[in-house]
């Protein structure tokens, strides 16, 4: 788990709210896809609205791109294929 995040857990747990939010901004530099949950937990019991408004932004950014699809990989490898075969019929002549 990210030190700054569980440094700002147990900053929280003492009721330091100004020590838990600076851990929790400096966590979020270096926070994972499944670490920006605990924070944004993090950021409702500090009631930081721009601290959650960040993990928000940072999550949806960090979507990872959908795959692309295997049709598109078999067009690619058909084209490939066309041409080749052009190519060979055409040094032919």
């Amino acid at each position: 788990m990210n030190w700054n995040l569980r440094k700002a857990e147990q900053a929280l747990a003492r009721q330091d709210r100004d020590e838990a939010r600076v851990f929790a901004w400096n966590a979020l530099a270096t926070a994972s896809t499944e670490e920006l949950g605990i924070l944004a937990r993090i950021a409702e019991q500090l009631d930081d609205e721009l601290l959650r408004l960040e993990i928000e932004r940072r999550g949806l950014a960090e979507e990872p791109e959908p795959a692309p699809s295997s049709r598109s990989g078999t067009l690619v490898r058909a084209a490939v294929l066309a041409a080749l075969v052009a190519a060979v019929l055409l040094s032919n002549r």
